[in-house]
């Protein structure tokens, strides 16, 4: 697997699965109109962007890998967010906050 590099700020976090490398960048000064989370093949190619709860909203928190096909992740507008590791389509957002 190549280096990845951040696409817009900074890399906080990248955790690798069967589908590639989902990348968690730091979510300030990040545009607003995409995702902080993506997944990137072994070259380094952007596969998808992860959907967000809120248009407006951002991944603030730690990835966790739920199954082999989904990963959770906390936003800072207070959902819990499952994500299929498939498409980056949002299976479930939960306001916990």
């Amino acid at each position: 697997m190549s280096m990845i590099n951040p696409i817009y700020t900074e890399i906080r976090e990248a955790l690798k699965t069967d589908y590639g490398v989902v990348v968690r960048e730091y979510y300030y000064e990040f545009p607003k109109e995409k995702s902080n989370i993506y997944l990137v093949d072994d070259s380094g190619e952007v596969i998808w962007f992860a959907e967000k709860a809120m248009p407006d909203d951002v991944y603030a928190n730690k990835i966790f890998q739920q199954s082999p096909d989904t990963i959770s992740c906390a936003s800072w507008g207070g959902f819990t967010c499952t994500i299929d590791l498939k498409n980056g389509k949002l299976l479930s957002a939960d306001f916990t906050k």
